[in-house]
């Protein structure tokens, strides 16, 4: 079947348009808010063979596709318009972890391809400067630079506008006020009064937990104020009033507490790498668990404020350690396997887990067999330990791969060579335990 046959067919085995109340995706993911899941015909969704595998947690339905993921997306969106006035049986009562969790997840989504451009320009302009001779000040580091960094220097508008969308808010309202609180004068400015109260320096760049604070109120707010005002006036007073109200509660409150918190997490990330290089091997550990459960987007908040911060990250070494052990152990069932299947399965599923997507690796070969995704686990959460250790950071934001190793350039080679050498050996630990312990054909 093609794209678009695919998506009738999924619309129709979630139940039908109706019972579709929102959907979006990420890297390999299609994330769909469901109505009511007892329509759900889940035994012919598993069976579709573009469909890897079906994970229903934090208040999400989701289908793992792959990489084909933002192709069969488009298709639904031709498929199956939202149309927020339909409802079709009971609506699924949430729980409010599991209501912030995805709306956490469904604003940080969407903006997780633009930070990956920004992570592999990144990693360019750290070899150029390397090994061809480029200088800072050249135009054209500069330039590219620049464009860069503006994903992250901007990226509170991009969650702002995906977080209004998920809760069905104005968008563009969520994105404004978004760019009021980075306009030059607003932002990390001392000395700033309203109203002639004192309003406390916030630097709202590259910080995105003072808008995860902000839309929800926003929408709240847009709610009442849509309910009451006449639909004569609706069109000018709406947007006028939700910047009046919501301005002054995000630069006296919401931004301060936002700023205060997204501090606290960046200083975490780093007394956990300081103090604790088992912390770090514990999330590595982790981290194919958090992938197999769908929930290590969640991770995002803490590694962005991380390195809008300190200019790098340490948390994001779990995901050097988890990587490589899932391309190592998938890898070693396909070499160790005598059926051709499961030959070609494991070897073409550990070649794309070094290219960063691990989803194909998790579902279709180590879970299938069990020990090889303890193995995996095992062998990441060893080398996360020395990761930590050898205090291995990223420079940048990206997915982890052998083509973008150099997202750990910095200042000098000694973190990349060493990224690089605990990478291979992650791998070959994956390896070996596998091939030795993880894996019976039959």
């Amino acid at each position: 079947m093609n794209n678009d046959q695919i998506a009738i067919k999924i619309v129709d085995l979630l139940g039908s348009k109706g019972n579709i109340s929102n959907y979006t995706h990420c890297a390999t993911r299609l994330r769909f808010q469901i109505k009511n899941k007892k329509l759900i015909n889940e035994t012919e969704l598993k069976a579709m063979p573009e469909i890897i595998s079906i994970v229903d947690k934090a208040g999400q339905y989701q289908l793992v596709i792959g990489p084909a993921v933002e192709e069969l997306f488009h298709a639904l969106e031709k498929t199956c318009p939202i149309n927020n006035d339909t409802k079709m049986g009971t609506e699924d009562k949430k729980k409010p972890l599991d209501s912030v969790l995805s709306f956490i997840s469904a604003s940080i989504s969407p903006a997780l391809p633009v930070m990956v451009a920004s992570g592999l320009i990144n990693a360019i302009l750290a070899i150029l400067t390397q090994f061809a001779g480029m200088q800072k000040t050249d135009s054209t580091y500069v330039v590219l630079s620049a464009v860069a960094d503006a994903v992250f220097f901007y990226l509170p508008v991009l969650i702002a506008f995906a977080g209004a969308r998920k809760l069905k808010t104005n968008e563009y309202i969520a994105a404004f006020l978004a760019l009021a609180m980075l306009h030059p004068s607003i932002n990390n400015i001392a000395d700033l009064s309203l109203f002639g109260i004192h309003i406390m320096q916030v630097k709202y760049s590259s910080n995105i937990i003072p808008v995860l604070f902000m839309v929800p109120i926003l929408a709240f707010i847009d709610k009442i104020i849509t309910k009451w005002l006449p639909e004569t006036i609706k069109f000018i007073l709406r947007p006028f009033l939700l910047t009046i109200i919501m301005v002054p509660l995000t630069l006296f409150l919401l931004g301060p507490i936002g700023a205060v918190v997204g501090t606290a997490l960046a200083q975490f990330c780093i007394l956990l790498s300081k103090y604790g290089a088992v912390s770090i091997g514990i999330m590595a550990l982790l981290q194919p668990v958090l992938i197999l459960t769908g929930m290590h987007t969640l991770l995002i908040p803490l590694i962005v404020n991380e390195m809008a911060t300190y200019g790098c990250s340490y948390i994001f070494t779990k995901a050097l350690a988890a990587n490589f052990a899932i391309a190592g152990a998938a890898i070693a069932v396909g070499i160790k396997s005598k059926k051709k299947e499961n030959k070609q399965v494991g070897l073409t599923t550990g070649i794309t887990a070094l290219l960063s997507v691990t989803e194909p690796a998790i579902y279709g070969c180590l879970i299938r067999y069990k020990r090889p995704f303890v193995t995996a686990c095992i062998s990441s959460g060893i080398c996360g330990v020395f990761m930590g250790i050898l205090k291995i950071r990223s420079y940048a934001a990206a997915s982890v791969s052998i083509i973008t190793m150099p997202i750990f350039i910095g200042d000098n080679l000694k973190n990349f060579i060493l990224a690089c050498i605990m990478g291979a050996i992650t791998f070959v630990v994956s390896f070996i335990l596998t091939y030795l312990f993880g894996y019976k054909e039959e």
